[in-house]
């Protein structure tokens, strides 16, 4: 994870709702059948998900960078 990036909390920009249905041991499918869906009805556009910290288990926490076209930059958004 870089140190000089900012990263916002996911869970202040989406719903509840959203979170309610998120399962974090299946991330990989709900990042693309839950996480996605909210985060291009909110707006953003270019959306990659990426670890963040990780142990051997696996991530500890995930990236999310987003283009944010109202800001007209890019967003780094951490959950997990």
């Amino acid at each position: 994870m870089r140190q000089d990036i900012h990263y916002e909390e996911l869970h202040k920009v989406l719903p509840r709702t959203v979170w309610d249905v998120f399962r974090f041991e299946e991330y990989y499918l709900d990042e693309r059948n839950v996480l996605l869906p909210a985060l291009l009805e909110e707006g953003f556009t270019n959306v990659t998900f990426s670890t963040g910290d990780r142990d051997s288990f696996g991530p500890l926490s995930r990236i999310v960078s987003v283009t944010d076209p109202r800001q007209g930059k890019r967003r780094f958004f951490i959950y997990g």
